[in-house]
């Protein structure tokens, strides 16, 4: 899945849900600032979009040479979360949607594969679903817990 499907399958869900505001930035002069920006509930929130291709082995880095997060984009979210806003990545991939929140996820997230990602030191939320099944659990979790 590319980014642009996968941002396709979310705005479809704000269409759907009129009082979401959930918008793309493509924004060059920022240094490391998210993809998204967006309000549900009144909680605004940013999102890192990342759609890396799944590996073809279950060890091997999930980041390992596809879609990195770069270091300006670790940066950022931390600043983000330090000054108390609500920041995170969407993994988005054709089987699978993991949302990482941003006041958990550093570097390290870079050498591991969707095991350890999942099931490691960050606070994730994972869905055995695309992104074109699994926003509505996104959205969910958005709500309550960011």
């Amino acid at each position: 899945m590319t980014e642009k499907e996968a941002w396709k399958h979310i705005k479809k869900i704000e269409d759907f849900y009129m009082h979401d505001r959930i918008q793309r930035i493509e924004n060059l002069t920022a240094d490391g600032m998210p993809d998204i920006n967006g309000c549900i509930s009144g909680k605004e929130f940013w999102l890192e979009l990342k759609c890396p291709r799944m590996p073809k082995r279950k060890n091997t880095a999930l980041f390992g040479s596809n879609h990195k997060i770069m270091p300006n984009q670790f940066a950022w979210m931390k600043k983000q979360t330090l000054a108390g806003g609500k920041c995170g990545v969407l993994i988005c991939m054709d089987d699978y949607t993991i949302f990482v929140n941003g006041n958990t996820i550093d570097s390290s997230i870079l050498k591991m594969n969707i095991e350890e990602i999942k099931f490691g030191k960050f606070n994730v939320f994972f869905i055995p679903q695309s992104i074109k099944d699994g926003w509505l659990y996104i959205r969910e979790y958005i709500k309550m817990y960011l």
